[in-house]
């Protein structure tokens, strides 16, 4: 039985996933929020100074793990990254959601929209779609609050939060804007490899009709083709454990090409 619940015979198979640039499915594991990105994100250790602490407005403290903070100056540029998106509302025709370029960052990308989700703890109520994350670098030189994210509840549920947030220093957009170093789509799956931040801009303001559009998960392309039933069989593999599985988009980019 395939992907999506269909028998598909042994005659019905093209070919091994090896010969072309399709999903492997055998080879996905999922793991726990924090798991993957802890091997990659950024390490503070020996690029900040503590300074005299900054008093931050209470909301502020709060959304650190026990109110706890500290202040530093960094000594060293520093790899951050920021959730964002904002969108349309469909009634009110007001805009909703969390600015590309803000207060809150932290030392580590996310993994998947869940899992960001639930290591920044950002609840609903804040509108924050996490369609998008900017990758900048934050100049050395700068003063900023360090902690964990704090866990917040949410009716019979908490996320967990964990992950280490940043307060930035209160900028201009402009100056903002020369730290980045490039933006990406967040998927619902999570991340194998170091993501890649191809773009130098996005659409920070969506219609509320257009959230979490799909894309392709390898080059982000989001002009891609679901494959229909009578293609089915063409793009019907067999995975690198044997598994069997037909894909069910496929990307148009011609330098991807990525089925899953």
């Amino acid at each position: 039985m395939d992907e999506i619940g269909e028998y598909i015979s042994e005659d019905e198979i093209v070919k091994s996933i090896y010969t072309v640039n399709a999903c492997d499915y055998d080879q996905i594991v999922l793991y726990k929020s924090g798991e993957f990105n802890c091997k990659y994100k950024t390490n503070l250790s020996g690029k900040l100074k503590q300074v005299e602490k900054q008093e931050l407005p209470d909301t502020i403290k709060k959304s650190f793990l026990d109110s706890k903070y500290g202040t530093y100056e960094t000594i060293e540029d520093i790899i951050l990254y920021r959730v964002f998106g904002k969108y349309i509302g469909r009634n009110t025709g007001k805009e909703y959601g969390s600015q590309m370029l803000g207060s809150y960052a932290t030392t580590e990308f996310s993994e998947s929209i869940i899992d960001v989700k639930n290591r920044l703890a950002l609840l609903p109520q804040w509108k924050n779609t996490k369609m998008y994350e900017v990758k900048f670098c934050l100049p050395k030189g700068n003063v900023i609050n360090v902690g964990m994210a704090a866990p917040q509840p949410l009716d019979k549920k908490t996320f967990a939060g964990g992950a280490e947030q940043i307060i930035l220093p209160e900028v201009s957009k402009e100056e903002m804007n020369k730290w980045v170093l490039g933006y990406r789509r967040i998927g619902a799956r999570q991340l194998t490899k170091v993501p890649s931040y191809p773009f130098t801009s996005v659409e920070e303001v969506v219609d509320s009709m257009n959230l979490y559009s799909n894309f392709c998960p390898e080059c982000q392309c989001l002009n891609i083709h679901k494959i229909q039933n009578n293609e089915k069989k063409q793009y019907t593999f067999v995975g690198s454990k044997g598994g069997i599985y037909t894909m069910q988009y496929m990307c148009l980019n011609p330098l991807c090409g990525y089925m899953w």
